[in-house]
């Protein structure tokens, strides 16, 4: 991916550099999102999986 961020955020940039310069910025914030979004999601996931919990907690009795 990150070849994809540079040559993107450079024709971002070239291309809203008169309007708004801070375009570039507001790309990556957007691009972020969804992956926080999946990490989020994923996290909650793994948090309510009951076969995880009874797992640690049999670990953690031995």
């Amino acid at each position: 991916m990150p070849l994809v961020y540079g040559p993107l955020y450079s024709r971002v940039y070239m291309a809203t550099l008169n309007v708004l310069p801070g375009a570039v910025f507001l790309l990556g914030a957007a691009m972020t999102v969804p992956a926080v979004a999946i990490f989020a999601w994923m996290y909650f996931e793994q948090r309510e999986d009951p076969i995880q919990v009874d797992e640690m907690t049999t670990v953690a009795a031995e």
